[in-house]
């Protein structure tokens, strides 16, 4: 996965919340259209989660991703799922 124009890593201060690490998953449904804007990825469902693990367990949960001067690259390896079980999901960033 390549990604470009992430907000750069920066801890919580001066009261101001944490940015990133940025997390990626699968979700239930196949679109990313944003119908209500104060919760864009309804749409998407829930997280895929098709054995009813915790949260950070599911099987569509992916490793974070920090950026890089706003870049970020990563390859992992799962066997929680094959192609043919993620057809027709969604990835939300």
């Amino acid at each position: 996965m390549k990604v470009n124009g992430l907000p750069s890593y920066m801890p919580a201060m001066n009261g101001n919340p944490q940015i990133g690490p940025h997390e990626f998953h699968l979700h239930q449904n196949g679109t990313c259209a944003v119908g209500d804007p104060s919760n864009p990825f309804i749409s998407a469902g829930e997280h895929w989660n098709p054995t009813n693990q915790p949260h950070g367990n599911h099987a569509g949960d992916f490793p974070v991703l920090f950026s890089n001067n706003g870049y970020s690259r990563m390859t992992f390896f799962t066997d929680k799922f094959n192609v043919a079980q993620i057809i027709g999901k969604s990835v939300i960033l």
